[in-house]
């Protein structure tokens, strides 16, 4: 549970400005195997503010963000971030 509650204050940290409803009860984890999944998120409007894109955000929703952090290869290995349902 203390890893959970480092680990999502971290991804609020990262992922906060671009998503809404970061909590404990739409993160899946299973943090030493690397595999981390939050669901049912909302786009915030200014989530793509830094990319000066002539576009703007006014809802959006993405119905699942998946992480695959491969720990024992960190250097050699990319991170996954997938992203599914993006509305």
């Amino acid at each position: 549970i203390m890893a959970k509650s480092l680990l999502l204050n971290i991804l609020v940290e990262y992922l906060g400005k671009y998503v809404e409803g970061l909590n404990s009860e739409n993160l899946q984890v299973g943090v030493w195997s690397g595999k981390i999944e939050l669901l049912n998120l909302k786009l915030k409007s200014t989530a793509l503010d830094n990319l000066h894109l002539p576009i703007k955000v006014s809802r959006g929703s993405l119905k699942k963000l998946k992480l695959k952090i491969p720990w024992a290869h960190l250097e050699s290995k990319p991170v996954r971030v997938i992203l599914d349902g993006i509305y």
